[in-house]
């Protein structure tokens, strides 16, 4: 490796810890003003925002609650599996679920929507379903929860296994960010708290 090609490389590593560090505001290009404090603050806050929103993947569908038919959208995020439909919403935390079937369903086009669905159901189609065995607590054994008129279902359940499998990583990823945010709060306060320290002194200069 060249002596520029060092030099660049150290200048990178000194940077991240710079940058890493968690300690007290010090003397010099140690300081953390209140600006870069508040940027790193919105940063950390937007990422967990964005890994605790962001889909995996999104459908129409009809979820079976009971005997009655609900037609909405079924979202998959790392953490959660849920409905949003015209009669409520349903939300299963990945980390719940034990297991995946797949299976067909042949239901009208409007199926599950109110009124419509029964004055203009529509053609039947084929489509595929997804019974999910979901872990309810100790005292209540497992239960079922069926989603129909799915498109894809062998990758929805691929997708749901591995979110699944996944969930740990995920966790330990968010609480990284947790802290993160917590840190940049720290930071934060220091940095106020040494403006108006700052604000405060310069007048008594002035004064004496």
């Amino acid at each position: 490796m060249s002596k520029a090609a060092d030099k660049r490389a150290s200048a990178r590593n000194m940077s991240w810890i710079a940058n890493s560090t968690t300690s007290g505001p010090s003397s010099g290009a140690g300081v953390v003003t209140a600006a870069e404090a508040t940027r790193r603050h919105r940063a950390a806050e937007q990422a967990l925002r964005e890994g605790d929103r962001m889909a995996v993947r999104c459908a129409k569908a009809v979820y079976l609650n009971g005997e009655a038919l609900d037609r909405g959208v079924l979202c998959l995020t790392s953490h959660s599996l849920r409905f949003s439909g015209w009669q409520g919403r349903i939300v299963i935390p990945v980390r719940d679920i034990l297991e995946v079937r797949l299976g067909t369903s042949v239901l009208p086009r409007h199926a599950g929507i109110p009124l419509v669905g029964r004055i203009w159901p529509g053609k039947p189609r084929y489509a595929e379903s997804l019974l999910l065995t979901v872990r309810v607590g100790s005292a209540v054994g497992p239960r079922v929860a069926t989603v129909a008129d799915l498109r894809n279902g062998i990758q929805w359940r691929d997708e749901i296994l591995r979110c699944r499998d996944d969930y740990d990583a995920w966790a330990e990823g968010r609480s990284r960010r947790v802290e993160e945010i917590r840190t940049a709060e720290e930071d934060l306060n220091r940095a106020r708290q040494a403006d108006a320290a700052r604000a405060a002194d310069d007048p008594a200069r002035d004064s004496g």
